[in-house]
């Protein structure tokens, strides 16, 4: 099989810009600018419906007078002001499956990338179900807790399974999704900072979830194929692990990863 399964072209889809979503950007953005030339072209868009608040200025990536603001209008401002690099910004939540389409646009040689920094089972379902009609994607989906956490990556091309979605690789997480799909919200009853307050979560937990989602990207750019199976990740003490999930899936569906990543592995 030829070395490169992937199109030229990427659009990366972040969606929530909280303490994970901006952590994310802060990684991707020297990333893009900085890379060599001969590289992929990469569409960025970043999307919350959520606004800054003081609370915020603790855990993520904004400023003391960015507080009133659209969280992606406030990341995007810092970004324009850091990096010669525009994003396309979605100041509002995508609620449906067709939210998530419109998102990304109609550019039907342009790879689709959804990086989930969210803590809400019900938009989670409508991003697998997203996923679950896509010909060829990839979704990112980060999740974490007081002192650890799991990104799970979930890819397919040409309608063929690279890697399954989270509520493949956790059944009892698809019960939950089940359960989620009766609810009209979308937003986390909790937030990072309440949660804090009742179970302090390390101030590294978030950075270290987007850092994982960046390298990921970082090195689907470069090697053409898209990131597959789940790292967990615990701070105390301090490790990653990561687990293929391509046993999960029919061997027929499997496309093999090229020698030169199976070797990296």
């Amino acid at each position: 099989m030829a070395r490169t399964i992937l199109p030229k072209r990427y659009h990366v889809l972040v969606i929530g810009c909280g303490g994970t979503g901006s952590a994310f950007m802060q990684g991707l953005m020297p990333y893009l600018v900085h890379r060599g030339d001969g590289v992929k072209e990469v569409e960025v868009s970043i999307c919350d419906g959520d606004i800054v608040e003081e609370k915020n200025l603790v855990r993520q990536v904004f400023f003391p007078d960015q507080v009133g603001m659209n969280k992606a209008v406030a990341l995007s401002e810092s970004i324009s002001a850091t990096f010669d690099y525009a994003v396309n910004v979605i100041p509002h939540y995508l609620e449906s499956v067709s939210d998530v389409r419109s998102a990304f646009g109609h550019s039907y040689a342009c790879m689709p990338v959804l990086v989930g920094c969210v803590d809400n089972l019900k938009a989670r379902a409508i991003y697998e179900e997203w996923f679950s009609g896509a010909d060829s994607a990839a979704y990112i989906d980060c999740a974490n807790e007081e002192f650890h956490g799991e990104v799970v990556y979930a890819s397919k091309f040409g309608g063929k399974l690279l890697s399954p979605l989270r509520s493949r690789v956790f059944p009892s997480f698809a019960k939950l999704l089940e359960q989620e799909k009766e609810s009209m919200k979308f937003r986390s009853e909790i937030d990072c900072l309440a949660r804090a307050v009742s179970a302090p979560q390390h101030i590294f937990t978030n950075k270290m979830s987007a850092l994982l989602a960046v390298n990921a990207v970082s090195a689907m750019l470069e090697t053409d194929y898209p990131p597959t199976g789940v790292d967990f990740f615990t701070m105390r003490p301090m490790a990653v692990q990561h687990q293929d999930t391509s046993a999960l899936l029919p061997k027929e569906t499997i496309i093999p990863a090229p020698a030169s990543i199976e070797k990296a592995g």
